[in-house]
């Protein structure tokens, strides 16, 4: 195997040692953990696919300039261990725990499709009425494409609105400045280009139209909102969508960084929350997908009933194979991996300048993993992660590129 960049953060990480998180009900000493952090499997990304080669966490994490990463692994319907590994920021003492907030990316996405089905559940909307039905401050303007398709609340889960992508939204811009390309927003106005329905186009913005649908259908904030729906009755007390972070939460706040390794300020200022807004732990990204798992299977009503789950859950509409470089569909807010006749939901995040987050599930089999990492090229480290999770626990899918 090629040689580690970086020796001595190898050792860094080795000498610190690597926290085992542990709770009632979670085994202390799983050999399994060791067998998985011991056999990641390498993948070549100039090809891409898996060289066939094996490394442990800390040569890989050195490898791609990543201090710290988070792993919850869920098996037989629970959590069945956690991970924490390195550092909150590159060069401090503080290390990388149960407790550690990371932020979520896109994932962020998912806990909004969870929030706005919920909201379909008690009927204060539908997933195919023209949105423009539930915006009064600003409104989808009308042009040759939505003259006779409109935008419904399940184009813009799926996203097929037809309202461009845009990966970088303005932080000191408002909702309705971003909605409606107006400065300081630096993005188009959300406009469709083309007609809803007709094609699968990732969309930022159309998450935005969705939180601004979400605040004026219930008149209350987005983050109070999934506060009080989702994180308060899940027990999920490390995830937030407001920030800066409570004061509870911010000393153990991953910070982002770049290709390079070097620690970057955060850009989690701005107002349009639901893209990429959400800072949360593996642990509680982990409780959520398991209410989901629940959910599905008809043993949990009480975020979404079992039939929105299964909604949830269903393809929309295919995703291209250059988008994201696999098979896959897009449900409500979910990916589902379409290598499988096994159902696997999963959804990844980026968040510039250098954190990634990713969930995987398979609610038949009752297992899955949610993986964070502050590094800039995290994701392709938690795709070696999966690849040696899914040997180990035998998931019918998550070996990415290999051939």
């Amino acid at each position: 195997m090629k040689r580690i960049e970086s020796v001595a953060f190898v050792l860094a990480l080795v000498l610190a040692g690597s926290l085992l998180v542990t709770r009632p009900g979670i085994a202390k000493d799983n050999p399994r953990i060791e067998r998985v952090l011991d056999n990641l499997q390498v993948i070549d990304f100039t090809i891409p696919k898996q060289t066939g080669e094996s490394a442990t966490l800390a040569e890989r994490m050195a490898f791609y300039k990543i201090p710290g990463v988070s792993i919850a692994l869920i098996n037989d319907f629970a959590i069945e261990w956690e991970k924490g590994v390195g550092y909150l920021k590159a060069g401090d003492a503080a290390r990388v725990d149960e407790k550690s907030v990371f932020q979520t990316g896109s994932v962020s996405k998912f806990v909004t499709a969870v929030l706005a089905l919920h909201f379909v559940e008690k009927g204060l909307l539908d997933l195919d009425t023209d949105v423009n039905q539930y915006l009064s401050s600003w409104k989808i303007p009308e042009n040759q494409f939505s003259k006779e398709r409109k935008v419904t609340l399940r184009y813009l889960l799926s996203h097929q609105s037809g309202i461009p992508a845009q990966a970088q939204l303005e932080d000191s811009a408002s909702v309705l400045q971003i909605l409606s390309g107006e400065r300081p927003a630096k993005n188009p106005p959300a406009v469709p280009e083309t007609e809803p329905g007709s094609q699968w186009n990732y969309s930022n913005i159309g998450y935005v139209v969705i939180q601004l649908i979400l605040e004026e259908v219930t008149k209350k904030p987005f983050d109070q909102l999934a506060a009080e729906v989702i994180f308060k009755p899940l027990g999920m007390t490390s995830s937030s969508f407001s920030y800066p972070l409570p004061e509870t939460l911010r000393k153990h706040e991953a910070l982002p960084h770049g290709t390079d390794g070097s620690p970057r300020t955060p850009e989690q200022s701005g107002q349009a929350r639901t893209p990429g807004g959400l800072l949360s732990t593996p642990q509680d990204m982990a409780t959520l997908v398991l209410e989901v798992i629940n959910a599905f299977l008809g043993k949990s009503d009480r975020v979404i009933s079992p039939k929105t789950a299964r909604l949830m859950l269903t393809k929309q509409v295919d995703v291209p194979p250059e988008a994201l470089g696999m098979p896959l569909g897009n449900g409500l807010g979910v990916f589902i991996d379409t290598s499988t006749e096994e159902v696997c939901f999963l959804h990844p995040g980026h968040n510039s300048p250098g954190t990634t987050f990713v969930f995987v599930a398979f609610p038949s089999l009752g297992k899955g993993a949610v993986i964070a990492a502050n590094g800039n090229l995290g994701d392709r480290l938690y795709l070696e992660i999966l690849a040696s999770l899914a040997i180990e626990y035998k998931w019918p899918s998550g070996q990415p590129f290999k051939r």
